[in-house]
């Protein structure tokens, strides 16, 4: 139930909700009455079913949860919550009646942030919750930064990557209208194909864009995370191997692709999974020389499934591959390479998103092996 309905402060300010979830109710009420009078918004769970229950649907700012109750106890809740994307980031005091450090110790290691002993005092409690809730507005602090920081990058870097087939998309379609009647069907034709280019580039640049950034939003967003989070998608070796054909076959080096792969079940957004894949394929092409391997494979270890990409193409140095998603790498250097800086960024924002893994090796001038992985169903 919820201890008070009211969610706004009267000076504006919006109320940090609180789940508790104990099974004794003399100590849930006396809890319950101590954190509203407090000013805070109190959801009241009387077992650890409920507990889950509501901390899925409500996604509160804390949760408070006794350890010793029937059915399932404090550390299946806490075990619970931690291993679901939408409540893992949720900060979780312990309350027990063990004082053991081994007791002490279990609860830290499933998940909780702090450890409080009955009989507490108020003030105890008090102070525990304050410190989690100034530690959850310091890291809101640092997100909102981390979004200013991104909106800065791109309003920095969106003109260069845009700009660039922009002229050419002008330049060839200012010939074509000025000179129209006295151009060769051949250079008109031409002209026509690096118009329908750089359109090309364009788009793929702008989407790039919106779905890093759209990514970046939402991880702010543990209820919006923890929906995307829930998508799972096919990953299957015909699509996959048809669309590695259609990029091998765009850079006219059909014999250079190697395909061993498998289907999989993936956590994660299909269109994501796919966006990604074809950044990955297309810079193995893109920069390295026709003649040499572009390889695709996958492998499967302790519930993960691994897309690794490998090309002998002109590789990365170190200090570009630890650059890789720092979010003011949003800089004209950042895209040297005609923005294979973005696909990777974005390649290691989705892989981490959804749980998983982005790793580079490369030998500069030898080797690139690209590796992405994630958790499958």
């Amino acid at each position: 139930m919820l201890a008070r309905d009211c969610k706004i402060k009267g000076d504006g300010g919006i109320l940090k909700k609180i789940l508790l979830i104990e099974d004794e109710r003399e100590v849930l009420d006396n809890i319950s009455q101590i954190l509203t009078l407090e000013g805070y918004e109190v959801i009241s769970a009387a077992n650890g079913i409920l507990g889950i229950q509501f901390a899925r649907k409500h996604l509160p700012d804390l949760i408070i949860c006794d350890i010793m109750m029937p059915e399932i106890d404090g550390y299946d809740v806490a075990r619970a919550l931690k291993n679901d994307p939408a409540t893992t980031g949720i900060a979780l005091i312990f309350l027990s009646a063990k004082a053991d450090r081994h007791d002490m110790r279990l609860g830290m290691e499933t998940g909780a942030d702090d450890y409080l002993t009955k009989p507490f005092k108020r003030d105890e409690l008090l102070k525990a919750i304050k410190v989690r809730l100034d530690r959850l507005e310091i890291s809101e602090k640092e997100k909102d930064k981390r979004l200013r920081d991104l909106r800065n990058s791109i309003s920095l870097s969106m003109p260069h990557e845009m700009l660039t087939p922009l002229n050419v998309i002008m330049g060839y379609a200012s010939i074509l209208a000025s000179d129209y009647e006295s151009l060769e069907k051949g250079e008109a034709r031409e002209m026509i194909n690096g118009i329908i280019e750089s359109g090309e580039r364009l788009s793929r640049t702008i989407k790039k864009f919106l779905l890093y950034a759209e990514l970046e939003v939402i991880s702010t967003d543990p209820e919006k995370k923890g929906q995307l989070l829930k998508v799972s998608a096919p990953f299957s070796k015909k699509d996959v191997s048809a669309a590695a054909a259609s990029c091998a076959a765009f850079y006219k080096r059909e014999d250079d692709l190697e395909i061993d792969i498998s289907d999989a079940f993936l956590k994660a957004h299909p269109d994501h999974v796919k966006k990604v894949l074809y950044e990955l394929i297309d810079n193995a092409f893109k920069y390295s020389d026709p003649g040499s391997r572009v390889c695709i494979k996958t492998f499967v270890e302790n519930n993960v499934f691994t897309i690794m990409i490998s090309d002998a193409g002109r590789g990365m140095s170190r200090e570009y591959i630890s650059g890789i998603g720092a979010y003011m790498q949003f800089e004209r250097k950042f895209f040297e390479q005609q923005g294979s800086g973005l696909g990777l960024a974005l390649s290691k924002k989705v892989a981490e998103f959804y749980g998983g893994s982005f790793k580079i090796e490369s030998d500069p001038g030898k080797y690139t092996g690209v590796a992405i992985s994630f958790l499958i169903q």
